[in-house]
C-alpha cells in the first residue's frame, strides 16, 4: 500500500479535515511522503522475511526494527504485530508485547497465539490475580496450564502450582516449574536437576539458566555457576544479569580483581544499573578500601534509596567509620525491609554495647530469642542482659548458648560471668573447669579462675591458675599481671611493681597492668610517678586514647586544667563516640569556668547516643548549675523516659531523684528515692540523705530526724557521707528553732575545709541578725574558690540585700560569662538602678536565656517601661502575669505602664489586681498610683 494512502486511510480514521490555512502544509507533508516512499521500495513481505531471519538468529532488536517498518507499510498487517508483541516478550519489553499483541487478536491473528502471549506479558508485568482470574475457571490446555502454574508460582501458591507443572512434565516450563516447586520446599539438589533437564528441552530461556547458576552458587559450584552464567548473557533477557551473576560468583570466591574487572564490563553495558554499583561497594568493601565503598554505595541509595542489601552494606561500612549514628540508621532500614536478619540484629547490637547501651542490644535481640536455636544470639543476649543488672535472665540464656554449643568454651566463660556477678562462684568455676575440659588450649577460663581465686583470697589456687595460663600464652602480658594482683594481697609491693614492668615489658599498650603500676605508687604517695607514666604512654602511642583519658583525668586531680582539656579534647577527636572522654571533657571545661564549651560536649555525644544516661544525668546537672531549669527539668525527663527501658536500678533512681530535688520536684523526687532505697535493700544511704532533705523541705521535720539517725546507725565516723549527714542534722536542728546548736556543727565542717558547712554557716548568719560575719565568711569563700559560681552568686545576693550594689554588680559581671538567667536578670536591674544604659541589652540577654521566666520578664519589662518604650515593655510584662497570675510586682509595673501608655482603665484593673496582695515590696506606690488614677 503506497505511503499516501496509508496517510489517508488514518486522517479517514481520525475524521481529520485540515483548513484552509494549514492546507499548504499538509501537502508539504504528503510530498516528503512521496519521497520517502519513493526512497524505500521494499515490501511488507520483504521486511517480514528479513525480520524471521534475524528472529531465527535470536537477533531480537534488529528484528524489531524489521517489524515495525513492515507494521509501517501496513498498519493493519496482523502477522507483523504478532512477531513484534513476541520479540518483544524476548527482550523483556512486556508492556510494548501486551500493546502489539492485543492489537494482532483484534486484528484477526493467530488468537490462541496472540492470547497465550498476552498472558506471558501480564505475568512478566506482575498482573497474577488477573491471569488467575482469566485462566482459574475454565478449561485449559497444556501451554494454558503452565501459565496458570506460573501464576500461582508468582502468587505464592506452591501447591497448587505443583499438578499443574506435573501434568506438563514433557514441556521444559513444567520441568522448570517442578523446580520453582522444589526450591520453595528447601530441596535444592532437585531444583538443580529439574533446571538441568528443563535446558536440555529449551536452552534459550535465559531465567532457566539463571536460576540453575544460582543454585549452583549457592551449592558453591562456582565454576559450574560461572559456566551457567556465561549461557544466560548470550541470551537478551540475561545480558545484564548473566554477568551480574558472575560477578557475584567471583566474589564469593574471592576472586576480586577478576571480579572488579567484570563488574566494570556490566556498568560499561549498563551504566546505571544500581546492582552492578553495588556490587562494586562490595568489591571494595572485601578489600578493605571504605571510601571507595562508600562511594558506591551512595550512588546506588541516591538512585535506589529502597535497596536493602545496600542498607546493610552501608551499616557495616559505617561500622568501621566509627560512625554509629549512620551505621545503626542503615541497619535499621535494612531491618524494616527482612525484620528476621540474624546478623542485622546482632551488628547492631554489638552497635548499642560499644555505646554504652546494653539496654538496646536486648531489645533488638529479644525477638528473635524464640525463632531460632542460634548459640551466639543466645549469648550476645546473656552478656547484654548480665550489663544492665539482669543476672538472673543473662544466666538463663547463657545456659541455652553452652546447651546448643557445648564445645563453645567462650560461651562457658561467659556464664562463669553470669554465675559470678550473681555470687554463684563454685558453679561459676565448674563451668570454667568445663571450658578448660572442652578447649585445653584457651586460657580465658584460666585467667577467670585466676581472678575468682583472687576475690576469694585463695591465692595458691590463683597461682596454679595463672601458672596454666602463662604456660599457654607465655608471650601474654595478662599472666605477669596477675601475679603482681597476688603480690600486692601478699603485701609485696616491690613483688608486684616487677611483675608489672614485665607485663608492660611484653606489651607496653596493656592498660591493666599501667593502671595497676598507677595506683601502685599513688598508695605509695608518688604522685608525680604516676603523672609520669601516663604522660609517657601518650607520648610513645598518640593513639592510645584510653591512657590518654586516664593521663588527662589525673591532670585534673592535680589542677592542671588547661593541660587537661588539651588531652581530653584528643581523646574525644580519636573516639568521638567514648561516652567516658565526653564526661570528662565537658567536667573540665565546667572546672575552667567555660560551661557553654561543657555543654556543648555532651549535646554532640547526645546526638549520636540521645538514650544515653550518662550523658543526660551529666546535661542536667549542668543546666542546673548554670540555673537553666526548664531544660534541667526537660533532660531529667527524657533520663526518667529512657531508665523506663532498663533493669530495675537503684543508683539510677538515686541520680533520677537527686536532680529531681535540686528542681524542687519534691514529690517526683521522693518517689524516686524510695525506688533507690527499695532496690538497694535499704543500704543506700545517699539515697536515704536525700530523702531527709526532701522531708526537711515539705516541712515533715521529725520523719526526716528518724531518717537521719537511721542513716546515723550505718555509717562510720569516717565515712565519706559523714560530713553530709552532719549538715542535715543541722538543718534539723534549725528547723526545730535551735539556730545555735545549728551555727555550731556548720562552723565545725567549716573549720575543715567544708563548703557546703561554710556556705550554710555564712547563710545562718545573714538570716539571724550577723550580716557582717556571714558577708565576710562569703568573700573569704569566693577568694579561696573562684570557680565555684554557685557561691559567687550567693555572695552577689548577699550584698545587693545588705545595699552594697557596687559590690553586687561587680560580682555579677564576674558572673556575665555563665549565661545564667538569674545573674543576668539580677544584674540588668542593677544597672537600671544606677542608670546605666547597659541594663537594657542585659535584660534582652536574660530573657532569651529564659522566655519562661516570669521574674525575667518582669525586670526586662520594666526596664523598657522605664526607657520609655511602652508597648514593648507592657507585651513582656503582660507575658509575666501570664506566667506567674496574681503576681502584684509584676501587676503593679504593668499598671504604671498603662498609665503612661493614657490606658486608665487597664492601669486601675491591673493595680486593684495587685493590691489584692496584702505584702509586697511596692504596695505603698501601688496604693497612691490607686488613688491618683481615682482622681
Amino acid at each position: 500500500m503506497p505511503a499516501i494512502e496509508l496517510l489517508q486511510r488514518l486522517l479517514q480514521r481520525l475524521r481529520y479535515r485540515p483548513s484552509a490555512r494549514s492546507r499548504a502544509r499538509r501537502c508539504a507533508a504528503g510530498v516528503l511522503l512521496l519521497v520517502l516512499a519513493a526512497c524505500d521500495n521494499t515490501t511488507t513481505a520483504e521486511h517480514m522475511a528479513e525480520a524471521e531471519a534475524l528472529l531465527d538468529r535470536k537477533a531480537y532488536r534488529a528484528a524489531i526494527i524489521e517489524l515495525k517498518n513492515a507494521i509501517q507499510k501496513d498498519l493493519e498487517f496482523a502477522p507483523a504485530r504478532q512477531a513484534l508483541g513476541d520479540a518483544y516478550l524476548k527482550t523483556g519489553d512486556f508492556a510494548s508485547a501486551l500493546i502489539e499483541l492485543e492489537r494482532a487478536l483484534n486484528l484477526g491473528g493467530d488468537e490462541r497465539a496472540a492470547r497465550l502471549g498476552i498472558i506471558r506479558a501480564k505475568l512478566g508485568l506482575n498482573r497474577v490475580q488477573e491471569v488467575i482470574g482469566e485462566l482459574g475457571d475454565r478449561e485449559l490446555d497444556t501451554q494454558e496450564s503452565l501459565l496458570l502454574g506460573e501464576a500461582y508460582l508468582l502468587a505464592g501458591r506452591y501447591q497448587e502450582a505443583r499438578p499443574l507443572f506435573e501434568a506438563g512434565r514433557d514441556d521444559a516450563a513444567g520441568l522448570a516449574g517442578l523446580a520453582a516447586v522444589a526450591w520453595s520446599e528447601g530441596n535444592l539438589p532437585q531444583a538443580q536437576a529439574l533446571y538441568e533437564q528443563a535446558l536440555e528441552k529449551d536452552p534459550d530461556t535465559a531465567s532457566y539458566w539463571l536460576r540453575l547458576a544460582e543454585l549452583r552458587l549457592r551449592a558453591e559450584q562456582y565454576d559450574e555457576a560461572i559456566a551457567a552464567f556465561a549461557e544466560a548473557a548470550k541470551l537478551p533477557l540475561g545480558q545484564v544479569m548473566g554477568r551480574i551473576g558472575e560477578v557475584r560468583t567471583l566474589v564469593a570466591r574471592q576472586d576480586l580483581d577478576t571480579a572488579a574487572t567484570r563488574v566494570e564490563e556490566v556498568l560499561t553495558l549498563a551504566p546505571d544499573f544500581p546492582l552492578a554499583k553495588y556490587l562494586k561497594g562490595l568489591i571494595a568493601y572485601q578489600r578493605d578500601d571504605i571510601d571507595a565503598a562508600e562511594a558506591a554505595l551512595r550512588d546506588v541509595q541516591t538512585s535506589y534509596p529502597s535497596h536493602a542489601p545496600t542498607a546493610y552494606l552501608m551499616g557495616l561500612v559505617k561500622f568501621k567509620q566509627d560512625q554509629p549514628a549512620q551505621a545503626e540508621r542503615n541497619l535499621q532500614r535494612y531491618l524494616a525491609a527482612d525484620p528476621n536478619s540474624l546478623s542485622a540484629r546482632k551488628l547492631l547490637a554489638t552497635l548499642f554495647v560499644e555505646r554504652g547501651e546494653p539496654d538496646r542490644a536486648v531489645e533488638i535481640l529479644s525477638p528473635m530469642a524464640g525463632r531460632t536455636k542460634d548459640a551466639q544470639l543466645f549469648a550476645m543476649l546473656g552478656s547484654a542482659l548480665m550489663q544492665t543488672g539482669r543476672a538472673a535472665e543473662a544466666t538463663e540464656f547463657l545456659q541455652q548458648a553452652v546447651q546448643l554449643d557445648p564445645e563453645g568454651a567462650s560461651f562457658r566463660n561467659q556464664l562463669a560471668l553470669s554465675l559470678l556477678s550473681s555470687g554463684e562462684d563454685e558453679l561459676a568455676m565448674a563451668q570454667l573447669d568445663a571450658a578448660v575440659e572442652v578447649d585445653g588450649q584457651q586460657f580465658q577460663s584460666d585467667y577467670l579462675q585466676a581472678l575468682v581465686s583472687l576475690r576469694k583470697g585463695d591465692l595458691t589456687r590463683a597461682e596454679t591458675a595463672i601458672a596454666n595460663l602463662s604456660a599457654k600464652a607465655p608471650d601474654s602480658p595478662i599472666g605477669p599481671n596477675l601475679m603482681g594482683a597476688v603480690a600486692i594481697a601478699r603485701d609485696e609491693p616491690k613483688a608486684a611493681e616487677v611483675q608489672f614492668r614485665k607485663a608492660l615489658a611484653i606489651d607496653d599498650g596493656f592498660a591493666p597492668a599501667r593502671n595497676n603500676l598507677v595506683r601502685l605508687y599513688e598508695a605509695r604517695g608518688e604522685g608525680g610517678a604516676a603523672l609520669a607514666l601516663l604522660k609517657e604512654r601518650t607520648e610513645a602511642a598518640p593513639g592510645d586514647y584510653a591512657a590518654r583519658l586516664g593521663y588527662a583525668e589525673k591532670l585534673v586531680a592535680s589542677g592542671q586544667l588547661d593541660e587537661a582539656r588539651s588531652q581530653l579534647e584528643r581523646v574525644v577527636s580519636l573516639r568521638p563516640n567514648l561516652v567516658a572522654g565526653r564526661l570528662a571533657l565537658s567536667r573540665a571545661q565546667l572546672l575552667l569556668g567555660d560551661s557553654d564549651a561543657a555543654s556543648a560536649v555532651l549535646e554532640d555525644g547526645l546526638a549520636v547516643a540521645d538514650r544515653n544516661i550518662d550523658l543526660l544525668a551529666a546535661k542536667a546537672d549542668l543546666q542546673l548549675q548554670t540555673g537553666e531549669l526548664e531544660g534541667a527539668a526537660a533532660t531529667t525527663r527524657k533520663l526518667q523516659a529512657a531508665a523506663v527501658n532498663l533493669a530495675p536500678n537503684p543508683a539510677l533512681s538515686y541520680v533520677i531523684g537527686g536532680l529531681q530535688l535540686r528542681l524542687g520536684e519534691l514529690d517526683q523526687a521522693e518517689t524516686s528515692l524510695q525506688t533507690a532505697i527499695a532496690r538497694s535493700g535499704g543500704s543506700n544511704t545517699a539515697a536515704q540523705l536525700d530523702l531527709a532533705s526532701v522531708q526537711l523541705r515539705k516541712g515533715r521535720v521529725g520523719e526526716a530526724a528518724q531518717t537521719l539517725a537511721a542513716v546515723r546507725a550505718q555509717l562510720s565516723e569516717d565515712d565519706p557521707q559523714a560530713a553530709r549527714l552532719q549538715l542535715l542534722e543541722a538543718d534539723v536542728l534549725t528547723a526545730e528553732g535551735k539556730p545555735q546548736e545549728a551555727q555550731k556543727i556548720y562552723g565545725e565542717l567549716a573549720a575543715l575545709g567544708n563548703r557546703e558547712g561554710s556556705l550554710r554557716l555564712a547563710t545562718a548568719q545573714l538570716g539571724s541578725g550577723d550580716a557582717q560575719a556571714g558577708l565576710d565568711g562569703l568573700k573569704a569563700w569566693v577568694a579561696g574558690h573562684p570557680a565555684d559560681q554557685a557561691a559567687r552568686i550567693l555572695l552577689a545576693g548577699a550584698l545587693l540585700t545588705a545595699g552594697e550594689q557596687d559590690a553586687a554588680i561587680a560580682e555579677y559581671e564576674a558572673l556575665g560569662g555563665t549565661g545564667n538567667a538569674v545573674v543576668l536578670n539580677n544584674l540588668a536591674w542593677l544597672y537600671q538602678q544606677q542608670g546605666d544604659e547597659r541594663a537594657v541589652t542585659t535584660g534582652r540577654l536574660a530573657w532569651e536565656a529564659a522566655p519562661d521566666n516570669a521574674d525575667v520578664a518582669d525586670t526586662y519589662g520594666w526596664i523598657l517601661v522605664s526607657q520609655g518604650r511602652l508597648a514593648e515593655g507592657i507585651k513582656l510584662l503582660k507575658e509575666s502575669v501570664r506566667l506567674r497570675p496574681g503576681s502584684p510586682t509584676s501587676l503593679y509595673h504593668l499598671a504604671v505602664a498603662y498609665q503612661r501608655a493614657e490606658e486608665p482603665a487597664l492601669a486601675r484593673e491591673s493595680v486593684q489586681e495587685a493590691l489584692k496582695a496584702e505584702r509586697f515590696p511596692e504596695r505603698e506606690e501601688a496604693q497612691a498610683l490607686l488613688r491618683e488614677l481615682d482622681s
